[in-house]
């Protein structure tokens, strides 16, 4: 196994391998989500569990991973709920022990597991390995548990190993299809300025009937042709970094300033920043390319009808983390009013190529998902048809410089209208904003929150 670099292929020589030995009747394995929190199921032998575990259901579990259980037994959660029981205490201690080992126990019903043990990686719970012997109601033994915690200690390595393997495997992959991208641009575009440099030559007035109109046409869907050329270019090519400690709410605020206007006056286009949201590393320039590209989406999904765009950014609950010095992540969510999008073509959104739309070029999603991807990020969608979109864009944290002198308490979000052009802004309004121009100081962040 351990020279296997196929994440599919390992997992099904794992599974393979240890329901053959007669020991159980089910084994599955869950590896941790990226389009949204949670784990969701890999593959299984036997009858299949629940596609995915979200991180309401998970949470139990994973409060027992950081308190350092290498493994999580049905039998035992049921024993000690029983033992609980049995004492009649009262409690808020007590309510949350139940409640903790309630969490847990359903956890391990819905991934069919009599004994759970994780997978980690990386000071994270990448997946779960899960086994139960229904035949048998009794616990696995000490020697058997053993096997188990090694077993699933080299599978997590081994997938590790894969991940890292198919994300070099992608890179390279992405630098042969620029080279041909670039070739295959030139040759497209050298007939394609021919045929609108014609086109634009030709006196539409000497034309007999409608045939005038044709050139019109002609050099439209050039122009157009040209920018799905671009766009491909844009996708196939190797992205230029310039990483550096980065302003999320600043990048927010910067990049909705500047397109503003190019949001009808129908709708109304409104952010809201989380203050105590911590830096990332990233390439400002390339963050804002997905926040317009996104935007711009959200305004096209609405039309002409009126709707709300909201920008937002919010620093999320850890999920799967479960030591202290693991990095925090920042979320930036851009939610519209328009009619959603179907469930069926939520998968294939982030496809190259893959549009809903009359003039669509199919590549901005993928440019988008490929920006955050190269920042070490996640890009997803929420809809349900007739209620509206939710992008959510995800990025590791960058570690604090120090620690917070003291815990100030703050609104949860801070709302800011923004105004049609600059001279509309009230000059106090500029001066009193807690989003800066240019990047502050630590304690000039913590005397606005105290304002607030």
């Amino acid at each position: 196994m351990a020279t296997v670099i196929d994440i599919g292929e390992v997992t099904r020589m794992a599974l393979d391998a240890i329901h053959e030995t007669g020991r159980v009747t089910h084994v599955s394995i869950y590896l941790m989500a990226e389009d949204r929190p949670g784990y969701r199921l890999l593959d299984s032998r036997g009858p299949p569990p629940e596609g995915f575990l979200d991180t309401a259901a998970a949470r139990g579990l994973l409060l027992m991973v950081a308190s350092g259980q290498k493994a999580v037994l049905l039998e035992n959660l049921d024993s000690r709920m029983k033992t609980l029981r049995a004492q009649l205490t009262e409690g808020k201690r007590f309510r949350d022990e139940v409640k903790r080992l309630g969490d847990t126990r359903s956890a391990l019903v819905k991934m069919q597991a009599g004994i759970t043990v994780p997978l980690l990686g990386n000071d994270r719970v990448i997946g779960f390995l899960n086994l139960w012997d229904e035949r048998v109601p009794e616990a696995y033994a000490s020697d058997e548990i053993a096997l188990i915690l090694k077993v699933a200690e080299r599978l997590a390595t081994v997938l590790e190993n894969s991940k890292l393997y198919e994300k070099i495997r992608e890179r390279d992959r992405l630098a042969a299809l620029g080279e041909m991208a670039a070739g295959l641009a030139h040759e497209i575009r050298n007939p394609l300025g021919a045929i609108k440099g014609a086109a634009q030559c030709l006196d539409p007035r000497r034309l007999p009937g409608e045939d005038g109109e044709f050139l019109g046409v002609i050099v439209e869907e050039v122009n157009r042709l040209n920018g799905v050329v671009t766009a491909f270019l844009d996708y196939a090519r190797p992205l230029k970094q310039n990483f550096g400690p980065t302003d999320l709410n600043e990048v927010v605020t910067r990049t909705m300033r500047l397109i503003q206007n190019d949001v009808p006056k129908e709708m109304n286009l409104a952010v809201e920043l989380d203050l105590t949201v911590p830096k990332v590393d990233g390439d400002a320039e390339q963050l804002k390319q997905v926040l317009i590209n996104l935007v711009q989406n959200a305004v096209q999904a609405i039309g002409p009808s009126a709707g709300r765009i909201t920008v937002r950014t919010l620093k999320p609950d850890r999920f799967g983390d479960f030591r202290s010095n693991v990095a925090e992540s920042v979320e930036v969510h851009v939610f519209d009013t328009g009619p959603g999008i179907p469930a069926e073509q939520q998968q294939h959104i982030f496809v190259p190529f893959f549009t809903t739309k009359e003039k669509g070029t199919g590549l901005g999603l993928a440019i988008c998902q490929r920006i955050v991807k190269n920042h070490g990020g996640s890009i997803s969608v929420q809809s349900k048809p007739g209620e509206g979109c939710i992008f959510i864009v995800r990025f590791p944290a960058l570690p604090s410089e120090q620690p917070p002198a003291e815990v100030v308490p703050a609104p949860e979000w801070t709302p800011m209208p923004l105004p049609r052009s600059a001279k509309d802004v009230p000059r106090e309004t500029l001066r009193e904003s807690p989003l800066p121009q240019a990047p502050e100081s630590r304690s000039k962040r913590e005397k606005k929150s105290k304002s607030l």
